[in-house]
């Protein structure tokens, strides 16, 4: 039960394409899936729908093609990281001709994660009132 979501879909219909997508969450939930026409599990899309859709519960997001930049594949795979979820993925089908893009993204993933660590270090070194621990030796 995949359903469409992009430009070329009159509005009406990608509005309930994505109903039906954001009801298989509820009814997964509540066991109510078993065949159930009415909600999708799939929504197959464009970039239309990388920016500005809330969609919480989205697990997992699969690019058949790399996105033309770094901006749009934080987008495209952010949909699956939002709200606190952190059990999100993101598969990346892609060529020759974007590896150079793919090294881009995982070097930006990879400061990204050194960054991480370096602010869970600073938080560890707070007092209980929030304010930054003095080293030895520090003004």
């Amino acid at each position: 039960n995949a359903v469409p979501y992009h430009a070329k879909i009159p509005l009406s219909e990608r509005a309930d394409n994505l109903d039906r997508f954001r009801r298989y969450d509820a009814a997964k939930d509540s066991h109510d899936d078993d065949g159930d026409a009415d909600v999708a599990p799939i929504l197959v899309c464009t970039d239309l729908a990388s920016r500005g859709l809330d969609v919480p519960g989205v697990t997992a997001v699969v690019q058949l093609q790399f996105a033309t930049n770094v901006v749009a594949h934080l987008h495209r795979m952010g949909r699956c990281g939002r709200a606190g979820l952190r059990n999100g993925r993101g598969v990346v089908f892609y060529g020759e001709m974007e590896k150079e893009l793919v090294e881009v993204v995982r070097e930006a993933e990879h400061q990204q994660e050194t960054m991480a660590l370096s602010q869970d270090v600073e938080d560890e070194e707070r007092d209980a009132d929030g304010t930054k621990k003095l080293r030895k030796g520090s003004v």
